[in-house]
């Protein structure tokens, strides 16, 4: 188990710090290529999340059966009550010692109880914005629409996202990542 966990912990520390080097380059990119559409610093912020998940997934480096397998190690002793030679594999085994609680088990354990923790908070606003879009009213305003559609073509996107109004909101807002809506308050 501790092996398990050991692995873990080097990986998702591995996978970070590489997330957050890759995550900065893809920010200078966009800071200092001001040219770039908004699909394409999409598509990037994309691959940043992506490179997390495959950090996480996948081992660090792969392994190629390009040399032959090292020789075992012998050794030798003096030692009257121990054989004169033996390999590293006769070596007397250490008893195996019941689980317990180490700092990488307590890390870990509190990463997913944070990362679920998020996972329920994210569902539950989900929900309740998904109840905004759904009871928000379209929008009337012609003049409104065509500058959105203008602005939509601008930015390189495919389609002009929906305009609606609602009682619930203060401010102007975006929703949605297939279909997006924007929310204007009445």
């Amino acid at each position: 188990m501790h092996t398990f966990l050991d692995t873990l912990v080097t990986r998702l520390g591995a996978a970070s710090l590489q997330t957050l080097l890759f995550a900065g380059l893809i920010w200078a990119l966009c800071r200092f290529v001001p040219s770039l559409s908004a699909a394409a610093r999409s598509w990037m912020w994309w691959l940043v999340a992506a490179q997390m998940v495959v950090g996480l997934c996948l081992p660090g480096s792969i392994e190629l059966k390009l040399l032959p397998a090292a020789p075992a190690t012998v050794i030798t002793s003096n030692n009257p009550s121990m054989p004169a030679m033996m390999s590293i594999t006769d070596l007397p085994q250490a008893p195996v010692v019941a689980w317990a609680w180490s700092w990488t088990t307590v890390l870990l354990v509190a990463w997913a109880a944070l990362v679920g923790a998020q996972l329920v908070v994210g569902a539950v606003r989900w929900w309740r914005i998904a109840g905004v879009v759904s009871r928000a009213g379209p929008h009337d305003d012609v003049r409104l629409e065509t500058l959105c559609a203008q602005r939509a073509r601008a930015l390189g996107l495919r389609r002009s996202p929906r305009l609606a109004v609602s009682a619930e909101v203060d401010s102007p807002q975006v929703v949605g990542l297939w279909r997006p809506t924007i929310l204007l308050p009445l």
